[in-house]
């Protein structure tokens, strides 16, 4: 009777045991302070979907080209257009994350990436979007670490830091509005992308992101993200 009663878990737990981890990348630096965070949001939806993963970090082009040549099953954190560079790629839907952007000025008011056109910019080195939005529309000064984007502002080297969410927490946000306009702007879903055939794959996914959306955990995550609510996230 006890083995009776436990044996459908029994098979769950073989069969994540015997199946091979989806090896993932993701842009999304460990140093980061969201990244704990997000690796958690991470977990669970793989949990709820369950499939073992491996989870490894690359620069963004590297990462691309990687995923391409096989080296990895999936890539975590592109947008919706993705496949305008991979198109046998295969989206999951709905999103998981929508990624906002902060720019941080002494008294620039940014609702979009227009407003900082013709502007000097100081940004992560490596940021592939804010150098697709930005690349010869303003002066842009890559650095490597967030206190040095904010540095150039104060010492009147950039006009404005633009950094995503995931490198800030709170309690940064909150100092750094002491001293700077900080406008939060560009909410861009983001998406799980899959190698080419993955479309099985791609539904677990995409029903266990939906589960999390109709029971609020979704929302929990995303809150302690520092994400605005957004009626897109529904799909």
């Amino acid at each position: 009777m006890f083995l009776l009663k436990y044996f459908p878990m029994l098979l769950l737990v073989a069969s994540l045991q015997a199946a091979e981890p989806v090896r993932l990348v993701t842009v999304m630096d460990a140093k980061a302070a969201g990244m704990p965070t997000y690796n958690k949001l991470l977990a669970e939806i793989f949990k709820r979907a369950h499939i073992p993963y491996t989870l490894e970090y690359r620069p963004y082009k590297r990462a691309q080209i990687e995923f391409q040549l096989g080296g990895f099953d999936g890539d975590i954190g592109r947008t919706a257009q993705f496949n305008k560079n991979y198109p046998e790629a295969v989206r999951v839907d709905p999103t998981y994350m929508m990624l906002s952007y902060y720019a941080f000025s002494p008294n620039l008011e940014v609702k979009g990436w227009n407003d900082l056109h013709q502007l000097s910019i100081s940004y992560l080195r490596g940021a592939a979007i804010v150098e697709n939005q930005l690349s010869n529309k303003a002066v842009l000064y890559p650095v490597n670490e967030t206190d040095a984007c904010i540095k150039m502002v104060q010492a009147q080297r950039a006009d404005s830091c633009v950094l995503n969410m995931l490198w800030l927490n709170q309690t940064q946000i909150n100092q750094l509005k002491t001293r700077f306009k900080v406008s939060p702007f560009n909410a861009t879903p983001i998406h799980i992308w899959l190698a080419p055939n993955q479309q099985a794959l791609a539904s677990k996914l995409g029903k266990a992101i939906e589960q999390m959306q109709h029971d609020g955990s979704l929302r929990i995550y995303q809150d302690a993200l520092l994400i605005p609510r957004q009626p897109e996230l529904a799909h």
